[in-house]
């Protein structure tokens, strides 16, 4: 079983001619809401892509909550640790998306703040447990701990960047960053800020398996062992929203229960997200496990 630890928002995405400029005014035909949240998205691409999902987080009692609430049920994902908050907002992000696919992003963190407390009894023995930067830091770091216990896989997705403790890393088994956020990280820590290839190998001697996603250019990925990299899909790009989440998403779904081993699992990752560019929003573009092992296929 996979647990998502994390966020749940609700999305207005507007598609652009352009971004504003600052103090400028920009006309857009329509905003359309929709389910989102880095949490709540990888949750939904793991259960598309073929895992059984249990996710931990929470919403206000509001009516902004009911559309990520719907899609967690349409997808399959367990909702019973999402806690519902009688004094709270669910959280809110507004999404920009421009003619070329490209995405501005501003999130009110509202219920995603009180986020419960990640308890044993959320976790399955031997499973895995994925995590991002959405919640309060510390709820994560209390989560890790708590996972280890259980012999559970971590995950963590370290986006939006936040700064971590070093001694943490050891206990993180999949690190996953893009570009930036590496670097974030590599600064962070004081390690140079070499090429991705490099950074992961610096990054992976800390303790975790580390991949770094490369956008359209695929990813590196590095381990104790070996140094993997790979090729995203070529599609027709419609929106990169939340493509990150799909890639972390399938990852998991991937290797719970041991399905398939790490090269397999960052290519079916890398194509899950792949695809997800091709359709507008975050999780009303993810791709089932068929679609993606189709995809693969003729790749």
């Amino acid at each position: 079983m996979i647990t998502v630890y994390g966020s749940i928002n609700l999305d207005i995405v507007s598609k652009m001619t352009r971004f504003p400029a600052a103090g400028e005014t920009v006309l857009t035909p329509e905003a359309v809401p929709s389910p989102g949240g880095k949490g709540a998205n990888q949750a939904v691409a793991a259960a598309r892509a073929g895992g059984s999902v249990y996710m931990v987080g929470a919403v206000g009692a509001d009516g902004l909550s009911i559309i990520p609430l719907d899609a967690f049920r349409e997808a399959g994902v367990d909702t019973r640790g999402v806690a519902v908050l009688p004094r709270a907002t669910t959280a809110i992000a507004s999404v920009m998306v421009d003619a070329a696919g490209e995405n501005r992003i501003v999130v009110a963190s509202n219920a995603n703040g009180l986020a419960p407390t990640l308890t044993g009894d959320h976790l399955a023995p031997g499973g895995v447990l994925l995590m991002q930067m959405e919640i309060p830091h510390q709820s994560n770091w209390d989560a890790l701990t708590i996972a280890k216990k259980r012999g559970a896989k971590v995950i963590l997705n370290l986006a939006p960047f936040g700064p971590v403790d070093p001694r943490f890393l050891s206990d993180i088994d999949i690190l996953v960053m893009n570009e930036g956020e590496a670097a974030a990280l590599a600064s962070h820590i004081d390690l140079p800020v070499e090429n991705p290839e490099g950074l992961a190998r610096s990054l992976s001697a800390l303790g975790p398996t580390t991949v770094i996603t490369l956008g359209g250019e695929g990813y590196v990925c590095a381990d104790e062992k070996r140094t993997l990299t790979g090729k995203a899909l070529d599609v027709d790009i419609v929106d990169t929203t939340g493509a990150g989440d799909a890639f972390c998403g399938c990852l998991a779904a991937a290797i719970d229960g041991h399905a398939m081993e790490l090269p397999e699992a960052l290519q079916f990752a890398a194509a899950g997200a792949s695809l997800a560019c091709t359709r507008l929003g975050a999780q009303t573009a993810y791709a089932t496990r068929d679609e993606i092992i189709a995809r693969m296929a003729v790749a």
